[in-house]
């Protein structure tokens, strides 16, 4: 499986001929990626081009995270095997039924356009119906979220609003790997959400809402809220995995009523947990996990939650530097609105949670074929 990952800047680097291209663009440099489009589409015609809008690009080169623009578009391009994949792009109202090989087993890429509830309905029955576990993915991004702008994702010269975008590679010719990691702990006993309306809880374990957490959190900083530095574990039961629990953060309290506003809808009778921030030395630990496992001459998507860029700054560079210099891998990827993946701390693919302030990484490789 031939792999490059190129920038705006270098797209006449390409010295091969891809099947599928992926890019990650900001959604203010929408025109720019369109124009793009049309210039690797015409140098490659018979190429699927897939694309994710996103708050923030990361690149394979230095700096890694572009923190002044520095590459508005990203693309990673992929010599596969064309009969290997398919692509299928479903409206959210939609029933996910993809037209699948009954001979083939699937491994997906996953990219949403929205979240919340009707993701999560989604993501539920998906495994049983592309039969794997093994679904990697994110929410789509924007990187002026004040002004309301829609999250996108693309596919072969149509941007799409409210839909979500299957890639579906055969199991059989390529391997997709990878790991979600949180970057927080849970902390303290659970708290039962006991009135909440969509993504706003009133109450917790029959106290308002904002009162309990500055029990235990001391006054809530309204503008750390505004960089998602107070994430809430989310659980069924009392009782469970808690480090593998997905997160949401906060995005807001209200004074008035004693509210909270998390990023993603929640219901009554289920749990939280508060979330702190791992010592540096454990999050490259869990990091290194990865490295245990990873496919060898990997391509690889990386996921990474819009509140990671805002909460780490320059150790989200080291996180980077620190998969190359390990794993040398051909890597893009995006801050996102949300990722898809296993549990966070889980060595299995025992399931696909929608997390957020995380980090996800998606490795793509050839088998090798015993001869």
């Amino acid at each position: 499986m031939k792999q490059i990952a190129v920038t705006s800047v270098s797209l006449d680097t390409i010295d091969f001929i891809p099947t599928v291209i992926f890019g990650f663009y900001r959604k203010s440099e929408k025109t720019l990626f369109s124009a793009e489009y049309q210039i690797l589409k015409k140098r490659f015609p018979q190429a699927d081009i897939i694309g994710c809008s996103s708050a923030g690009n990361i690149a394979n080169e230095l700096p890694y995270i572009e923190s002044r623009h520095q590459f508005p578009c990203v693309y990673l391009c992929l010599k596969m095997d064309k009969e290997a994949f398919t692509v299928e792009v479903f409206h959210k109202d939609d029933k996910i039924t993809p037209t699948l090989d009954k001979e083939k087993k699937y491994q997906v890429i996953l990219f949403s356009a929205f979240t919340s509830f009707e993701l999560e309905d989604m993501l539920s029955p998906l495994p049983s119906v592309v039969g794997t576990q093994r679904i990697f993915g994110a929410v789509a991004g924007v990187d002026a979220p004040a002004m309301e702008e829609e999250a996108e994702v693309f596919y072969n010269g149509v941007f799409y609003d409210r839909h979500v975008l299957l890639w579906m590679i055969d199991e059989s010719r390529y391997r997709i790997d990878g790991m979600s990691m949180h970057l927080f702990r849970p902390a303290g006993l659970p708290l039962k959400i006991t009135s909440a309306k969509g993504n706003k809880i009133y109450e917790l374990n029959n106290q308002p809402a904002m009162e309990v957490l500055e029990a235990l959190a001391g006054e809530l900083d309204e503008s750390a809220i505004g960089t998602f530095a107070y994430p809430l574990f989310l659980q069924k039961e009392a009782e469970g995995h808690w480090e593998s629990a997905p997160l949401a953060s906060m995005i807001g309290i209200n004074r008035k009523d004693k509210s909270i506003l998390l990023y993603r809808s929640v219901c009554n009778n289920k749990y939280v947990k508060l979330g702190i921030m791992v010592s540096q030395q454990d999050q490259l630990k869990r990091l290194r996990r990865l490295y245990s496992f990873a496919p060898p001459k990997s391509a690889a998507l990386l996921f990474n939650c819009i509140g990671i860029e805002k909460n780490l700054s320059m150790m989200e560079y080291l996180y980077l530097e620190d998969v190359k210099r390990h794993l040398d891998i051909t890597f893009v990827g995006g801050h996102t609105f949300g990722e898809i993946g296993p549990p966070a701390t889980s060595k299995k693919h025992s399931g696909t949670v929608l997390h957020n302030q995380t980090m996800t990484i998606a490795l793509i490789a050839e088998r090798e074929v015993s001869s």
